[in-house]
Order: structure tokens, then sequence, then C-alpha cells
């Protein structure tokens, strides 16, 4: 579990793990999210790094809002 104020690098921090793990391993990744913020957004700024390889998006790193369950079914329902 990551944790910390907002801009404090922790969504970075996440997809750097996940596009080093894909890459390593090739294998695949999910990264779940419960933020409002858009996955448009993210990936544009993501674009700027480095690590980031837009041809993974989809094929190898699965990007999944858990949000909306969150939100109108509770961590139960997120849970599974």
């Amino acid at each position: 579990t990551l944790m910390g104020p907002p801009g404090s690098g922790k969504t970075i921090l996440g997809n750097q793990l996940c596009y080093r793990h894909v890459e390593l391993t090739g294998g695949s990744c999910v990264y779940l999210t419960l933020l409002v913020e858009s996955f448009d957004k993210m990936l544009r700024h993501l674009q700027s790094l480095d690590y980031f390889r837009k041809e993974m998006v989809s094929d190898r790193i699965h990007y999944v809002s858990g949000y909306p369950t969150l939100k109108s079914e509770g961590l139960p329902a997120l849970l599974t």
C-alpha cells in the first residue's frame, strides 16, 4: 500500500513499477485506482516520462478504476 498526500509521487511510482514489471518479465500488470481522475489525464501526464510505452497500454498494462464500484456498492463489492 502506498500512502501520501496529493502530489507526492504515488501514481508515478505505481506506474513505474507496472512498466518495469512488464519490461523485465514479459508479463502483464493491472493498475487499480480509486481516483476520480480520468485515465486520459493520467496517461497524458505519464507520456512525458522515460519509462512510458504507449504500446503496452491495454495490451500488457491494464488500467481499472474501482471508484464507481466503491462508491455505489462499498468496499466488500470492490474486494469481490
